[in-house]
């Protein structure tokens, strides 16, 4: 499970600093043009340094001015986060709708992690289609969640797979480190079926799952749907390797 020290479950004295902050800062505003935002907090106010946390890493889609609101909703207990919005439906709709939401869900994301909250962790993950915002889902988040559970979770996400230019998909697939019979089974065919289109996410993810996460009965089916696609496309003639040397190991 997690080690980074940014995963470390706050002291009392964090939680008691950061709760009235969270309340304040958290409420929705007006910005220029009447745009809904939530306020920023600055690292080096008097606040945030009392809180003794460090700025929240820089993922994907997250405004570095909105680093240190991230970290700040970090320290709140998820059970506190959702409160405040009414429900994880509504904290999730609320971050990815307004200005500054991504600190919203990246904080809620951390919070996940360091209280070890599962719920939390599989409604991230479930509202992974619907973000607006190119999200970073780390391994310690997903390790929260029962191996046959994630599985489940991602052959629904990938059953209403409309867009093949889905990378966010794709990223969850990739850190999932063990597909089922089914799921690979699903992807083989994805692959068979969308292969050919332009532009399909499987060929610009970097990483090998594809190759590395197949279930072991089904390597010589994913090796024949990438057959047809291994002059064309790097990641089917690298995965075409992987996937002949775990046969040969087999």
């Amino acid at each position: 499970m997690a080690t980074d020290d940014r995963y470390a479950r706050p002291t009392d004295l964090q939680r008691s600093l950061a709760l009235p902050l969270f309340a304040q800062l958290l409420t929705l505003a007006r910005g220029p043009f009447d745009v809904e935002q939530f306020s920023l907090i600055s690292e080096t106010s008097p606040e945030f340094k009392a809180l003794k946390v460090k700025p929240h890493p820089q993922y994907l889609g997250l405004d570095p001015r909105t680093s240190p609101l991230a970290a700040l909703v970090s320290l709140v207990p998820p059970e506190q986060i959702i409160a405040k919005f009414g429900s994880i439906d509504a904290a999730l709709d609320i971050g990815n709708r307004v200005q500054h939401g991504a600190a919203l869900l990246y904080g809620l994301q951390t919070s996940a992690i360091c209280y070890k909250h599962v719920a939390t962790a599989e409604a991230l993950v479930r509202f992974s289609p619907q973000l607006r915002i190119n999200f970073q889902f780390p391994r310690d988040l997903l390790e929260l969640i029962p191996p046959d559970r994630l599985d489940q979770i991602l052959l629904e996400l990938t059953e209403s797979w409309s867009n093949p230019q889905d990378a966010m998909t794709w990223n969850l697939l990739e850190s999932h480190a063990a597909w089922s019979p089914t799921l690979s089974a699903r992807i083989i065919a994805f692959v068979r079926a969308r292969g050919s289109e332009s532009r399909v996410a499987i060929w610009s993810w970097h990483g090998n799952g594809f190759a590395d996460n197949m279930h072991p009965s089904l390597l010589q089916e994913a090796i024949d749907a990438l057959k047809p696609h291994a002059k064309t496309e790097r990641n089917a003639a690298r995965w075409l390797r992987r996937l002949k040397q775990r046969q040969k190991l087999a």
